[in-house]
């Protein structure tokens, strides 16, 4: 409630440990083994939430963009739906949060072709151009940085050409505006009579599209879970709770046809957002309602986690993810040593996409952020790391952005071992600490959680298997290591968990 009740605020900072402190621990009761942030702050600390995301073995997708000014792609024609800016700020969060071995990849955006639905290619150049500015960047600071794959998040629409366009290269001799990944946001078996997972028309459809499309990169789901008021209603403390979603989906998902086709897929979504769904299904969110996702939701009614503590109270639906993801068999993954491609040609792009050559692109006058300093494939050691490894930091300075498009901060601060962060417990009590103060609604980051999940416990082994993928000549490196750290996708189902504060 209050003040925490909205989609723009970074809650992953070091300053909001009080908040994300008592969540990571649900989500590896859950079996979580990666959470998706679909945006954040690059000119904050986070350095004491992904050191606690890795010591529960989580990965993380990252969001390149935002809701604030010319923070992602905009709805109008090319070539300025791209705003230069948004190339400045997706360099930025390359550059400051490539340090953490547990970031996964980023995403170049969520779900941008639903702005152009029936007519992707009016934004689709600009997604497309926006990624091959992030994958040059990488390739570019590759000596100093880690190379983290950038991928997209489609919407289920036009899913054909999407797909194959975003996983084809209109410049045969520039691979770069290829999408190291694919995500797409699925909602589909939405009946809630149907307990075979063999007969999920929806997924099966989708499986089959797929083989077609002869993708050589990973693909997920990047949220799933549809809504129908056709799900159980079930008891639970005394409360009866409608539309308890089954998650068949996680038993079809994972099983060896379609893990031939996917890399796992995201729940949609972790807590129920209350400005989403208090107007069709109140607090506690017991009644069917189009926007009440979460797999639970915070208590007390008006709680803000500034002045009253939330506690997350499960739905009965929450306990049968949790069944179906320790259920999980990867045994039939094959290990990265055995495993061969059999794809190794992009596909053809569809004809109506021009080429991103036909467009004169603003971000091509605005100039690179410089790569982080540092020394070769810098990676940011947790207070736990034995002292005699851990190298000098290179960190941002403690100083706020004036905006989230703006890289004001220069990541120049060191910590020097002495002074490395400590990881503590949440606050166990009714006291908070004073609400620290959030970027202007201009440059805030729109906040939202996505998860990947383990089959058997949370420790993550070591990532040496690989889901069916195969990488083209000329594809880089980057995308190789994700599909290294996809297998993490496919090794269990991954929890897209929204942190949205009630």
């Amino acid at each position: 409630a209050g003040e925490n009740n909205g989609n723009s605020i970074d809650f992953y900072t070091d300053e909001m440990e009080h908040i994300w402190g008592r969540d990571i621990p649900i989500f590896k009761q859950l079996g979580v083994n990666a959470i998706r942030l679909y945006s954040v702050d690059p000119g904050q600390w986070h350095d004491r939430f992904f050191c606690a995301l890795e010591e529960a073995g989580i990965y993380v997708i990252i969001g390149l963009a935002a809701q604030c000014e010319n923070c992602a792609i905009i709805e109008t024609d090319p070539p300025n739906c791209y705003p230069a800016e948004l190339k400045t700020r997706g360099q930025y969060i390359i550059s400051v949060f490539s340090k953490y071995p547990n970031v996964l990849g980023f995403s170049a955006g969520n779900e941008v072709n639903i702005l152009s639905a029936g007519e992707p290619e009016k934004l689709g150049v600009c997604q497309k151009k926006f990624i091959k500015d992030m994958r040059e960047y990488v390739n570019k600071c590759t000596p100093k940085m880690r190379e983290v794959p950038v991928g997209v998040v489609l919407a289920d629409v036009d899913r054909e050409l999407t797909s194959l366009y975003f996983g084809c290269a209109s410049d045969p001799n520039d691979t770069f505006e290829v999408s190291d990944w694919i995500g797409i946001n699925v909602y589909l078996h939405c009946n809630g009579r149907k307990t075979d997972p063999t007969t999920i028309n929806g997924f099966n459809n989708m499986r089959s599209d797929y083989e077609e499309y002869k993708l050589p990169m990973p693909v997920m789901l990047t949220e799933f879970g549809c809504l129908n008021p056709s799900f159980e209603t079930i008891e639970q403390d005394g409360i009866e709770y409608e539309a308890q979603r089954n998650w068949l989906q996680v038993q079809t998902l994972f099983n060896p046809t379609f893990t031939e086709q996917f890399a796992g897929g995201f729940v949609f979504e972790y807590i129920t957002e209350k400005r989403n769904a208090e107007r069709l299904s109140p607090w506690p969110f017991d009644t069917y309602g189009s926007g009440n996702y979460g797999i639970g939701y915070l208590e007390p009614e008006l709680c803000d986690d500034i002045n009253t503590t939330c506690n997350f109270v499960p739905f009965p639906q929450f306990e049968k993810l949790q069944e179906e993801y320790l259920a999980v068999d990867n045994s039939f993954i094959p290990n990265m040593d055995v495993y061969e491609p059999d794809i190794t040609e992009f596909p053809q792009c569809p004809p109506q996409f021009p080429p991103l050559d036909a467009y004169i692109w603003p971000s091509d006058s605005v100039p690179d952020i410089e790569c982080p300093p540092g020394p070769p494939e810098f990676i940011y050691w947790c207070p736990d790391t034995p002292f005699e490894c851990l190298p000098d930091y290179p960190g941002p300075t403690t100083d706020s952005p004036s905006s989230m498009g703006a890289p004001t901060v220069s990541p120049t601060t060191t910590r020097s071992p002495t002074n490395r962060p400590t990881i503590t417990a949440a606050p166990t009590g009714t006291a908070r600490p004073t609400a620290v103060e959030t970027p202007s609604p201009t440059g805030t980051p729109t906040l939202p959680v996505p998860t990947v999940t383990p089959t058997k416990g949370i420790t993550i082994p070591p990532i040496n298997t690989l889901p069916p993928f195969t990488r083209p000549p000329g594809a880089s490196d980057a995308t190789t290591e994700f599909s290294r750290a996809a297998v993490v996708a496919s090794m269990g189902t991954l929890l897209a968990a929204l942190m949205i504060l009630v």
